[in-house]
């Protein structure tokens, strides 16, 4: 159990993560600061001045428990909700025909459909029915990436696809920070009939954004060149020269 829990705890990013450790200090500030208010307010009730004092050697182990115990509870939760998101993850990178379902990483986004000027009434259709843009779980496996939603009757796969030829990624960032919150992905998918789709993702975590692209990038090189040498190896024609053959040739030689 252990090691389901570290393993599930490393795909949480940093950023996250310390969102979380800030959630909890701030809880732990704000009892210290109730515990201060309380000590002086029995202070001037009761007339002892040393009630203040005591009120601010006590306020640290207040800030302690309070943000241990919040810790405590965000933790614990933040692990359930990424082992359902990559247990749901698995089951659509399977219906996919993904082969490799050992998750690479997880974070939270938002996904947009993006609609050419053909498709404006699909738009304003996306826009009346709010579901233009999408909060979902992205998942990178070994050959394939999948992005679900919650609802009520369970997830909902917004868009999943195999890493190969017919998908394309761009950056897209309004400024020039590498690791700025505006930073969006723009993926394009070719269809069987030769339509393409385009969708644009964005997260409040720009670096798990960051490193999505460059494990994705990579990942479809690797599946790229694997493709193209296993294409070369079929066309090949191994030169087989008979006895027969080789001594003809032999003859004519000079």
């Amino acid at each position: 159990m252990d090691n389901v829990e570290n393993e599930i705890w490393r795909m949480v990013p940093p950023e996250e993560k310390f969102e979380l450790l800030a959630q909890a200090q701030s809880k732990g500030v704000f009892a210290a600061l109730i515990g201060i208010i309380v000590f002086c307010t029995l202070a001037v009730s009761l007339k002892m001045s040393w009630l203040i004092w005591t009120s601010f050697l006590v306020s640290p182990f207040i800030f302690q428990f309070a943000s241990g115990k919040e810790w405590r509870r965000l933790r614990p939760r933040t692990l359930l909700e990424y082992l359902a998101a990559r247990s749901a993850s698995r089951r659509f990178a399977f219906s996919i025909r993904s082969k490799d379902l050992a998750a690479k990483m997880i974070f939270k986004g938002t996904l947009e459909k993006v609609y050419g000027q053909d498709h404006i009434q699909e738009a304003m259709e996306a826009i009346i029915a709010n579901n233009a843009e999408s909060k979902v779980w992205i998942s990178l496996f070994g050959d394939a990436f999948t992005m679900i939603s919650e609802k009520a009757g369970g997830a909902d796969l917004k868009l999943g696809h195999l890493i190969d030829n017919k998908l394309k990624l761009y950056s897209e960032a309004a400024s020039d920070k590498e690791y700025s919150e505006a930073k969006g992905l723009i993926i394009k998918i070719t269809g069987r009939e030769g339509d393409t789709s385009t969708y644009k993702l964005t997260s409040k975590y720009p670096a798990a954004l960051m490193v999505f692209e460059k494990k994705l990038k990579q990942i479809q090189a690797t599946s790229i060149t694997t493709s193209l040498d296993s294409i070369a190896q079929d066309l090949a024609i191994p030169a087989v020269v008979s006895e027969d053959e080789d001594r003809f040739n032999s003859l004519f030689s000079f």
